[in-house]
């Protein structure tokens, strides 16, 4: 637990608007970029596993809260990275 909480305090520092451990586990990550505002799945202290970007903030911020798992996609995304076939 002390290893979450660690990991935790690290990402609200680097990720301002939000973090959140998902009840699978895994961190989510809220983010302003320049036009957009993305949510990024799968966090860590290197990166993030996967991001997508909504340029409606109010609609990506709503999506957020829904995220249950590293694995969902949420609805309503402009674009997202990496790019799977």
């Amino acid at each position: 637990m002390t290893e979450e909480r660690n990991l935790l305090a690290y990402l609200s520092k680097s990720y301002p608007l939000g973090v959140r451990v998902l009840p699978d586990g895994s961190f989510a990550a809220l983010y302003d970029l320049l036009y957009t505002r993305a949510i990024l799945l799968g966090c860590d202290r290197y990166g993030y596993a996967r991001r997508f970007c909504f340029e409606d903030r109010a609609l990506a911020s709503r999506r957020f809260e829904e995220l249950h798992s590293e694995d969902d996609e949420p609805q309503g995304y402009t674009d997202k990275r990496p790019e799977t076939p």
